[in-house]
């Protein structure tokens, strides 16, 4: 099985305002493309997704645009942990729909950790996202 890490997208960052969404809407294009060279089956995204608890109106398509396409047009699994960046409780939304087509999002500890399990030819393995904790 093939996986790629990514953390600390921070989508919608502004850095002196200067905002950083071009080139992380760039970036989000190019690991794609990686994906989809090197065949990758699941993507970690672990942590700080956003830049900040409400993200920026302008960053979330381009978020979503990037799971669309590794979900549902490459059928890449992707797993996905809240950081401290991050609201859970708004992150969260949708969470129960996306795990039917390969999201798998854990945006709030709540005293278990769920375990997912994904085969390969080489057998089985095990996933045990764990979200940022306070």
């Amino acid at each position: 099985m093939r996986i790629l890490h990514l953390s600390d997208l921070h989508m919608g960052k502004f850095l002196n305002d200067y905002s950083l969404l071009e080139v992380q809407e760039k970036l989000l294009k190019d690991t794609l493309t990686v994906c989809a060279n090197e065949k990758i089956d699941v993507i970690l995204l672990c942590g700080d997704l956003y830049d900040r608890a409400i993200p920026a109106v302008d960053c979330v398509p381009v978020f979503d645009k990037f799971l669309s396409e590794a979900v549902l047009n490459m059928g890449i699994k992707v797993f996905a942990i809240s950081g401290n960046h991050d609201s859970a409780k708004r992150l969260n939304f949708g969470s129960s729909f996306y795990k039917e087509k390969g999201f798998f999002l854990e945006s709030s500890f709540c005293g278990n950790v769920n375990k997912y399990t994904l085969c390969d030819e080489y057998g089985e393995i095990d996933f045990y996202p764990v979200p940022f904790i306070e």
